[in-house]
């Protein structure tokens, strides 16, 4: 991953380069068969104890989502507290806008619609490619690098009658990204599939702050450590930051910062 400038791009290198062929012979030599991969992003996690290596993790409290992950997680000493992906926002009411909190009160939970209906297992998730009639699926990941999305993608994307609905932001390199462009087909699972279905985006449902947002947020701070993004975004955001006087860094990986 080091040799790339964004992991999605080694997405790409998989799906459209020839890497997915490649990867499938050399696990098919000792009898596995290679599904595929799921390229994540740099992330950071907040923490009050300094974490430099894996070691650090031990005793250290999180929540997370039950599965793959939070077992990952336990292995490495954390104490998880695990919560139901689709529980995170009850779980939050308190910190939400007043409006929504009276709604609370009133017995109305704006994520809980009558009519929604949570899929949780594989089973029911393939079921939903024989529904009759007209449907919203609501699935993830978000930025489609991996999930449900993909298998919903591959089944839907060839219907002229169906619609792609996307609400996130879509990193250059990633599979959203190629579709937005309206190319006649995309490589799902290392399959052709045509794109046939009408394509949108709507904006402003990202949980995400602006560049003016962040920088309201950061107003106070002399020192800035930009972490997430794509370079040219974190250095157009820190050009601004230095231009108002504050000491502005761009981490890099490896490279260790005194805080």
């Amino acid at each position: 991953n080091a040799a790339y400038e964004s992991p999605y791009q080694q997405e790409m290198w998989f799906w459209e380069g020839g890497g997915i062929e490649l990867a499938r012979e050399l696990y098919a030599r000792h009898g596995v068969y290679y599904l595929g991969p799921v390229m994540w992003g740099a992330e950071s996690i907040p923490s009050k104890k300094p974490l430099r290596n894996i070691r650090d993790f031990k005793g250290i409290k999180m929540r997370a989502p039950e599965g793959m992950g939070a077992a990952i997680w336990r292995k490495l000493g954390v104490g998880v507290s695990t919560l139901p992906g689709t529980e995170v926002y009850t779980a939050l009411v308190g910190t939400f806008s007043p409006e929504v909190q009276a709604l609370h009160r009133r017995g109305v939970d704006p994520f809980r619609p009558r009519r929604l209906e949570h899929v949780r297992s594989v089973e029911e998730s393939k079921a939903l490619n024989d529904l009759a009639g007209p449907a919203v699926i609501i699935a993830g990941s978000g930025m489609l690098s991996g999930g449900r999305i993909l298998h919903h993608l591959r089944h839907h994307l060839p219907d002229p009658k169906s619609a792609l609905v996307i609400v996130g932001y879509q990193p250059r390199g990633g599979l959203g990204a190629r579709i937005l462009e309206r190319p006649a087909a995309v490589r799902i699972y290392g399959h052709e599939v045509p794109v046939r279905a009408s394509v949108h985006t709507l904006g402003g449902f990202s949980g995400h702050a602006g560049q003016d947002e962040l920088l309201d947020w950061l107003a106070e701070e002399p020192r800035v450590l930009l972490v997430h993004g794509e370079l040219e975004k974190l250095h157009a955001l820190g050009k601004r930051l230095h231009a108002r006087g504050q000491e502005v860094r761009v981490a890099q990986y490896g490279v260790p910062v005194e805080v």
